[in-house]
C-alpha cells in the first residue's frame, strides 16, 4: 500500500515528462532553477511524526528491519504473509513513504488526501536512484541509457506534483490523473488523458513485480485510505 502511490510517479516519468523537459525552467540548470523556484517540491502542508510512522506499521501489522547487505544484489526482502483490513490517514501514509530503501527514487514525499476523494503527491524525483531502481527491476543499463539519450532527459533531480483519483481492485490499478506538474510546468491535460489507460496497465505490472502483497481493494473515502489484502509479516531493506 505504501508504495502504490509512488509507482504512479515513476511511470509518469516515462509516459508524460521526458518529451517536455526544458533546461532551467524544469529544474535542470541548478542556478536558474533555484531562481525560478523549480528545484523545490510543492508544499502540501502535510506534517508527520515518528508516531505516525509507528501507527501506520501497526495497522499494516508489518515489522520493518534494515541490514547493511542482503544476498545477491537485493535491496529488499519480504517474509511471511497476513491479512490486513485497515484505514490509514494521510500522515501515516506519508510517514511510511518517507522511510524507504536507498534506491527508492522519490525523496521527502508528501501525500495529501482531499475531501473529494482525490489525492495529491509532491516529491523530488532522484534520477540516480531511479536508474538503480529500474536496473534492479530487470531493465538493462543499456536500455536506460538509450532512453535518456533518445528523450534528451538530463540526469538530474527534479520536483514532481501529481493530483489524481484512483483505486486498486484485485491488484488492478485504475487512476484518473487530473493534474501533473514538472517543476512549474503543467503537462497538458490532453497528453495525460491520452495515455492514462496505457499508464494504468503498465503501472499494474510494475506494482506486481515490486510489491510482495495481494491487494484485494484500496480505496479513498472521507479523507482516508481503506485497504484490504495480504501483506508481508516482515520487510527487510538495505540501508
Amino acid at each position: 500500500m505504501k508504495n502504490a502511490f509512488f509507482f504512479i510517479l515513476i511511470i509518469v516519468l516515462l509516459f508524460f515528462i521526458a518529451p517536455l523537459l526544458i533546461a532551467g525552467y524544469f529544474g535542470f540548470v541548478p542556478v536558474l532553477s533555484s531562481i525560478m523556484g523549480a528545484d523545490k517540491p510543492k508544499d502540501l502542508g502535510i506534517k508527520v511524526t515518528t508516531q505516525n510512522y509507528k501507527e501506520g506499521l501497526k495497522k499494516l501489522g508489518m515489522k520493518v528491519e534494515t541490514k547493511k547487505t542482503l544476498p545477491g544484489s537485493a535491496m529488499q526482502k519480504h517474509t511471511g504473509s497476513h491479512m490486513v483490513d485497515a484505514v490509514f490517514t494521510q500522515e501515516e501514509i506519508t510517514a511510511m513513504s518517507k522511510r524507504r530503501r536507498p534506491d527508492f527514487p522519490f525523496f521527502n514525499p508528501q501525500i495529501k488526501i482531499n475531501p473529494d476523494n482525490s489525492f495529491e503527491v509532491s516529491t523530488i524525483f532522484k534520477i540516480d536512484a531511479a536508474i538503480t531502481y529500474l536496473t534492479r527491476m530487470g531493465i538493462s543499463q543499456e536500455k536506460i541509457d538509450s532512453a535518456f539519450s533518445t528523450m534528451n532527459l538530463p540526469k538530474m533531480n527534479f520536483p514532481l506534483y501529481l493530483k489524481s483519483t484512483g483505486s486498486i481492485t484485485n491488484n488492478e490499478i485504475n487512476t484518473r490523473i487530473q493534474s501533473l506538474q514538472v517543476g512549474r510546468f503543467s503537462v497538458p491535460h490532453a497528453m495525460v488523458a491520452k495515455y492514462n489507460s496505457i499508464f494504468d496497465t503498465v503501472l499494474t505490472e510494475v506494482m506486481k513485480q515490486d510489491m510482495n502483497s495481494n491487494i484485494i481493494s484500496l480505496t479513498i473515502n472521507d479523507g482516508k485510505v481503506y485497504v484490504k489484502g495480504a501483506y508481508p509479516d516482515i520487510e527487510i531493506f538495505v540501508k
